[in-house]
């Protein structure tokens, strides 16, 4: 049988692997960013979720005021890094921040002005007789002015 290679034509031209390279990267350029932007969105839902139920225990379990005056910052560890969530009046406020917040205006319902609430240095959802559902989360009180 006779082949119809010829003895020095074996393999790939520098032009068809430029080629193929060059689609290859192609290829990367457009996923990479979509690959990206799914592992940031899975890591900030995994945040919210452990915050939420490191809410949900230490709302359980601590004696609380009412509903009303209950304003805290969560700092969730995800991989190495925070992000912070609201807590205004009970209600889990999700809206991701990567860096600690000083402080927050909110205007609460009966009142006309905005109110600065400041974040504090005191971690609730820690001490005795309370286990943490997650290590990698902490809950700050914030306080008004003047409080």
């Amino acid at each position: 049988m006779k082949t119809f290679l010829k003895k020095g034509k074996r393999g790939f031209t520098i032009t068809e692997l430029v080629i193929v390279i060059a689609a290859v990267a192609v290829l990367m350029a457009i996923l990479l960013p979509t690959l990206l932007n799914s592992v940031a969105e899975e890591k900030q839902d995994a945040a919210i979720g452990q915050g939420r139920t490191e809410w949900s225990c230490y709302s359980a379990v601590a004696e609380l005021p009412a509903l009303e005056e209950q304003n805290y910052l969560v700092e969730v560890a995800v991989d190495g890094s925070e992000i912070y969530f609201w807590i205004i009046s009970g209600s889990f406020v999700e809206i991701p921040m990567t860096e600690k917040p000083e402080s927050t205006s909110v205007t609460f319902r009966e009142e006309e002005g905005a109110t600065t609430l400041t974040v504090t240095e005191n971690q609730v959802n820690s001490g005795e007789g309370y286990r943490a559902a997650y290590d990698n989360v902490k809950i700050y009180a914030l306080s008004e002015p003047g409080a």
